[in-house]
């Protein structure tokens, strides 16, 4: 996989030490203990399809969408 420059954006190969369109030096990569982790979802918070949100505004827009969804069309 390569990197990407942070100021053109152009996706170089990992082997290259600076960006092949505009030069500008590889970025150095991050320090892992600063990289911050994405907390892993609880089953009962992220099923849409289950119902299991007890916000009720959730619920309500869920309801909405599947309502939209199962009208037929004039």
């Amino acid at each position: 996989m390569g990197w990407s420059c942070p100021s053109c954006t152009f996706i170089n190969k990992s082997t290259r030490p600076g960006c092949e369109i505009c030069s500008t030096d590889r970025p150095n990569p991050p320090n892992p203990s600063s990289v911050q982790q994405e907390k892993p979802r609880r089953s009962n918070q992220s099923n849409c399809a289950g119902n299991t949100h007890k916000d009720p505004k959730i619920l309500s827009h869920l309801n909405g969408v599947r309502t939209y969804y199962q009208t037929p069309e004039v």
